[in-house]
């Protein structure tokens, strides 16, 4: 999952951060009922292959309430866009790909503390829930983290991720969602 961050501070208290993040997956699986998907109908017992793709490209401006140099506390407000790629496929029925770009409003909070002056613990949540006509959806996006700052304005980092996105369709023949 290749993933990166930049980050750039407006001022004292504003700040400015762009990041990109790739999702991949692919499993099997023997069916225990019937999948309408796209054209093909994948029966009972039929052994589906299925992938996964999405690319996560967030940008967003924050305001931090709280910094100085050991913590910094604040809130986010940007756009999410999420484009997913699925496919199912199985021998003797064929293949089918669906495909969406989902750009959603987010809102958030961050903070991190300075343990010393090279070491920072850090964490985020962007959040964002709407229900419209025959559209739902949720995502949720936290992460915390450990950056090394090898100088003032540059530093790497390990952080575990969770991502929740729920997105429902019910339209027509389609009744179906990604989770």
């Amino acid at each position: 999952m290749p993933a990166a961050l930049a980050s750039a501070g407006l001022g004292a208290r504003w700040r400015i951060e762009v990041e990109y993040l790739s999702l991949r997956g692919e499993n099997s699986l023997s069916l225990s009922r019937t999948i309408g998907w796209g054209d093909n109908s994948y029966p009972i017992g039929a052994l589906v292959s299925s992938q996964f793709n999405s690319d996560i490209i967030r940008l967003s401006g924050g305001y931090s309430f709280v910094r100085d140099a050991q913590k910094e506390f604040g809130f986010t407000f940007g756009l999410h866009t999420t484009d997913f790629k699925v496919s199912l496929a199985a021998s003797g029925v064929g293949s089918e790909t669906g495909d969406l770009l989902a750009p959603l409003p987010t809102t958030g909070v961050y903070g991190a503390y300075a343990l010393t002056p090279k070491w920072l613990v850090c964490g985020r949540v962007d959040v964002f829930s709407l229900s419209y006509d025959v559209y739902g959806g949720s995502l949720t996006n936290a992460t915390i983290g450990v950056d090394y700052r090898f100088f003032r304005n540059f530093g790497l980092g390990a952080a575990y991720r969770h991502i929740d996105c729920d997105l429902n369709v019910t339209k027509g023949r389609f009744n179906g969602g990604i989770n």
